[in-house]
């Protein structure tokens, strides 16, 4: 560690103590800075997204280019609600509510 002091306006040097550090502190400060730099790179990997485990047909598979064909909704002002859709590979959903908070409703879709 080193302390610089400045002197007083009438003198014009500065005074330099050199305190030296003991092997024994050097190295727990060093592995405090190891301990330090290791939690930051576990953090930064256990952060990354994770891979994906499911494997995707090149060309998106049959679905892929599926369109929409038949969608209505009706949303009104006290939370009630009402939709429907069908797609032009068979999937169909319905589903009401009268309150926002229930829900009746089914699906359907056409397996492999």
């Amino acid at each position: 560690m080193i302390t610089v002091t400045a002197c007083s306006s009438n003198q014009e040097h500065l005074a330099f103590q050199h305190t030296n550090v003991e092997p024994t502190q050097q190295a727990l400060n060093m592995y405090k800075q190891s301990i330090v730099v290791l939690s930051c790179a576990l953090a930064l990997a256990f952060a990354a997204p994770p891979s994906s485990l499911t494997k995707r047909s090149p060309g998106g598979g049959p679905d892929a280019e599926a369109t929409v064909v038949a969608q209505d909704q009706i949303i009104n002002e006290g939370g009630s609600y009402a939709y429907n859709y069908e797609t032009s590979n068979g999937i169909k959903a319905r589903q009401t509510s009268d309150n926002g908070v229930s829900a009746n409703g089914e699906y359907s879709f056409v397996g492999p």
